[in-house]
């Protein structure tokens, strides 16, 4: 995803840990992004992206794509870009809509989805995939290179450094066709304690908090120059909405 035609933060911690993979695995690497206009006016966005390591970059134009970035209205562009690099490997951010993509384009390719597994790398240049499952009781381990399928893999935020790179990437200009979406954008509204993960004070209500607690929770945020915030309990519960 982008943010003012360049990438969001999130969206560089992928690449970084996808070149490394790649570098490993002697593999090309891809970065896609999906733009409106015409990849000779992205030039800041080309730049940024040829930053992070990758050997090509895929500028998917979908003047149709429009509105927030979700399966629904990304999916088609995604699916055909792959269509034509053919990946064996995917990679998106753990966030909203990396987890809202992720495991419909694994669907849509035939492949196998992985949610935020751990990367670790062997001595004798293998990748392998692991996590946990059974709530903690078993570990599911995948060597990258033996998969028979397109595997989509989305990495928790935060957890990956960006990779630094000076080479030009080769730029690949892809034009998909694609239906415009039935999601109609309305409206967006700022929300300055919505972003949790940059913030360097957090006062948080629990689910034992009743409705009276939630205003002196965000005068104490408030006070300490923080955010407010809410457990999943709490949210369940039906307060703190």
């Amino acid at each position: 995803p982008t943010e003012g035609g360049l990438p969001e933060p999130t969206s560089l911690e992928v690449p970084g840990e996808a070149r490394r993979i790649a570098s490993v695995l002697g593999g090309c690497l891809y970065t896609l992004a999906i733009v409106d206009a015409d990849p000779n006016e992205c030039g800041e966005l080309i730049q940024a992206l040829s930053e992070t390591g990758a050997d090509r970059l895929a500028l998917i134009r979908a003047p149709t794509c429009a509105g927030p970035c979700t399966w629904a209205t990304r999916g088609d562009a995604l699916i055909a870009a792959a269509e034509r690099i053919k990946p064996n490997l995917v990679m998106l951010a753990a966030d909203a809509r990396g987890r809202d993509i992720a495991p419909r384009m694994a669907a849509r390719l035939g492949g196998a989805y992985f949610a935020e597994p751990a990367v670790h790398y062997g001595p004798h240049g293998e990748v392998v995939l692991s996590r946990t499952t059974f709530g903690g009781t078993h570990r599911e381990r995948v060597a990258a290179d033996e998969l028979d399928v397109a595997a989509v893999v989305t990495l928790t935020p935060g957890s990956y450094r960006p990779a630094l790179g000076r080479d030009d990437a080769e730029v690949l200009s892809i034009s998909v066709d694609v239906e415009p979406t039935q999601v109609v954008y309305v409206d967006s509204t700022d929300d300055p304690d919505a972003d949790l993960d940059d913030a360097q004070i957090v006062v948080t209500a629990g689910g034992g908090c009743d409705e009276a607690a939630f205003e002196l929770v965000q005068q104490l945020a408030d006070a300490l120059g923080g955010q407010s915030a809410v457990t999943r309990s709490s949210v369940e519960a039906g307060r703190g909405s």
